[in-house]
């Protein structure tokens, strides 16, 4: 709600900042709690749900902003500063309601609607592939130090890194900016058209899930790398041509 009283770019991009600082450890955590109670054989299904929550979200977004546009465009405060009021409605009680049903790990859990059976099966499944079954340790020098000797800390980072700052379509609004700045569509192009985008990268994201979980869960470089692979290609595609049908396809891609 404090990004409402935001009146100069300056003053939006400290808020952001620290809005970003706060939540920074959200989406590991959150992988991290799904990966707690999942196998290499059922993780990639559980992992791509929550993935395609946040998907769902822009899908609906872009309908809301507009209709938001359209609603409180005559309004006194200005009508994006709007979409900050809905999310806060949106998102509160959604905070309140995870505080009440964090399962936390198979060994810590309190979850009220886990029977004692459930939480013996959830520790018994971890045990038969391996995995911690104390995840409550207190903090020590060694063990913070332990975090920095295993290369993931390395390499994950940079990865989802070169991720990000691919520009993909989803993960980046460059479909939305394509058409806003490059094509000069008005408001209802730009934001109802990347919803056809979302709603097919649910169904892709679900289907590469499933597919890798029937092969075993222990592919994901092969995906990963077919990943990039297909956004050096678009770009590639997108450099060669700046007009016509190709430029939008690699636009698309």
């Amino acid at each position: 709600m404090i990004t409402v009283k935001a009146d100069n770019i300056q003053a939006l991009y400290a808020i952001r900042f620290f809005l970003g600082l706060t939540e920074a450890g959200y989406f590991p955590g959150l992988e991290y709690l799904v990966g707690s109670w999942y196998s290499p054989g059922e993780l990639s299904k559980r992992s791509s749900y929550f993935a395609v929550a946040g998907v769902s979200a822009s899908m609906i977004s872009g309908p809301l902003q507009q209709a938001v546009l359209k609603r409180f465009g005559e309004s006194s405060m200005p009508a994006f500063k709007w979409m900050f009021v809905f999310d806060c409605i949106i998102s509160f009680p959604i905070g309140i309601y995870t505080m009440f049903v964090d399962p936390n790990t198979p060994s810590t859990t309190d979850a009220w609607y886990f029977s004692k059976t459930d939480k013996l099966v959830a520790l018994e499944r971890r045990r038969r592939i391996g995995a911690q079954l104390n995840t409550r340790q207190k903090y020590t020098w060694a063990k913070i130090k332990s975090f920095f000797s295993t290369w993931h800390i390395y390499v994950f980072p940079v990865l989802f890194l070169c991720y990000n700052n691919t520009c993909a379509a989803i993960g980046q609004p460059t479909f939305t900016q394509w058409m806003k700045v490059s094509l000069g569509l008005s408001s209802f192009y730009y934001n109802n058209y990347p919803s056809i985008l979302y709603g097919s990268a649910i169904f892709v994201t679900l289907t590469i899930a499933y597919v890798h979980d029937l092969l075993g869960g222990k592919l994901n470089y092969i995906f990963v790398g077919a990943y990039f692979i297909f956004m050096i290609f678009g770009f590639g595609v997108n450099l060669k041509s700046s007009h016509g049908l190709t430029d939008h396809f690699s636009k698309m891609i």
